[in-house]
């Protein structure tokens, strides 16, 4: 199956995951008690749209945990995209995809290191740390630039044993789900 054929298939399977908030309040809850968390004061997150994750809750316990909270925001339908610092939710604006994004005027741009846990989204994720993104490449050129840890969230169902890759695509180190918690790439729960 192409990426094409498989977006559409795994868009399905996300509209109808059953108690999608109560699963999605599971991982948001086990990413905020995992080790990689913990770890981490700079908290990169994706603004939930659709069926995503959502990714609300985690920010809400970061900025009462005092971590650095940010989102990204589109710079162009190219690929390009940058993340910036939010003090609250306030401070985000609807953006070039209609996500909300943050305010250029008065969120500070953030740079990713290694204090910095990205959660990155998808359509589907598989047992190896790869990624189905939306075709974009937003995030696989973000990623491929720095080294900094990240993290993928996914309803159980969204999550297959292959995906098909391309030689750009960027693993994540880590995969929650409301089933279980998989790492990657040397990355170990201590």
């Amino acid at each position: 199956m192409i990426k094409k054929q498989l977006r559409q298939k795994y868009r399905n399977i996300r509209s109808s995951v059953s108690d999608a908030l109560t699963k999605s309040e599971l991982i948001s809850a086990r990413l905020t008690e995992s080790y990689l968390y913990k770890q981490h004061n700079k908290i990169f997150l994706y603004y939930p749209s659709g069926r995503e994750v959502s990714t609300v809750s985690i920010a809400e316990k970061a900025f009462a945990d005092g971590k650095m909270v940010a989102f990204p925001k589109c710079l162009d339908r190219k690929g390009t995209m940058e993340f910036r610092f939010i003090n609250s939710f306030s401070d985000l604006e609807e953006g070039m995809f209609g996500i909300m994004e943050p305010d250029s005027v008065c969120c500070g741009y953030a740079v990713p290191d290694s204090d910095t846990l990205i959660v990155v989204p998808a359509l589907a994720f598989d047992m190896n740390g790869n990624r189905l993104g939306y075709g974009g490449g937003y995030y696989d050129r973000y990623l491929s630039q720095y080294d900094c840890c990240s993290v993928g969230l996914a309803y159980s169902e969204c999550i297959c044993n292959r995906l098909p890759t391309e030689e750009y695509d960027v693993k994540i180190n880590c995969l929650i789900s409301d089933t279980n918690i998989l790492y990657f790439n040397t990355v170990k729960e201590e």
